[in-house]
């Protein structure tokens, strides 16, 4: 009779811990303090996020076309990092992985390698533009160009 007792409050204390850990961590919760986010986007969600972190250092558009590309029109705000550059992993490996990436290219395909690269390396947060900037002046948004400023 006291073991069954025993084994009567060991199993609904093996229920009780079971059921808090349900509760504590339901299906579908995500951290997004530690959350690994890795997606495209398209260029209306491209748009609301530069807006959504417009003045934020740790948002980083990442431009990874070569220079004479960039030179035709590229996103306002973005820094350029060309991925035919002989240092360009180098240079990817010594940004900062905790900070969030929008990447484009000129139709989407170097960023998407960039973006796997990027994973690959650690880094938490990347995004890359569907259709590139091409897909991005498609869908009416301005871009810089050197010799006159917004387009």
């Amino acid at each position: 009779m006291y073991r069954a007792g025993i084994w009567s409050v060991v199993l609904i204390l093996y229920a009780c811990l079971c059921a808090a850990g349900c509760v504590a961590h339901p299906p579908g919760a995500v951290d997004t303090d530690t959350a690994v986010v890795v997606r495209d986007v398209s260029p209306h969600e491209a748009a609301f996020l530069i807006e959504k972190n417009a003045g934020n250092a740790d948002f980083i558009i990442l431009d990874v076309r070569k220079p004479d590309e960039r030179a035709q029109g590229f996103i306002a705000g973005s820094v350029n990092l060309d991925t035919r550059d002989l240092n360009f992993t180098d240079r990817l490996a010594a940004l900062d992985r905790n900070r969030e990436y929008l990447l484009y290219d000129t139709t989407g395909s170097r960023s998407a390698s960039t973006m796997s690269l990027m994973e690959e390396m650690g880094f938490m947060k990347i995004y890359t533009l569907e259709g590139g900037i091409n897909g991005w002046k498609i869908a009416g948004y301005p871009v810089v160009t050197p010799e006159n400023g917004f387009q």
